[in-house]
């Protein structure tokens, strides 16, 4: 399960998220990033710091929030990646799509 706040940041939104981005979870953010995009929001980025666990379904949210935000010419971030989650992320090649950044 993950929780999350969305806090509106000068040009964008930006998803605090806790917890384990897994299959069965995500719902509420599905619905969440849903409507700040069907009210306009370009860009969006996803803070990872407290983020526990990943699976294949993380990864396809992830994907399909960028499709998603590139329909409507807009963007994502994904930062606070922690140095395994990072290097996952680069060996998937998800960075040539979409900026990530390692937690420093």
């Amino acid at each position: 399960m993950i929780n999350f706040v969305d806090l509106h940041e000068k040009d964008h939104v930006r998803f605090v998220l806790d917890g384990e981005l897994v299959a069965g979870g995500m719902d509420k953010l599905r619905e969440s990033l849903k409507r700040h995009i069907e009210n306009g929001v370009q860009k969006v980025v996803f803070d990872m710091e407290r983020v526990s666990t990943l699976d294949s379904a993380g990864v396809g949210f992830l994907a399909a929030a960028h499709n998603s935000l590139v329909k409507v010419n807009g963007s994502i971030r994904t930062v606070q990646l922690s140095e395994e989650m990072y290097n996952f992320f680069v060996s998937l090649r998800l960075n040539t799509h979409f900026n990530i950044e390692q937690r420093t």
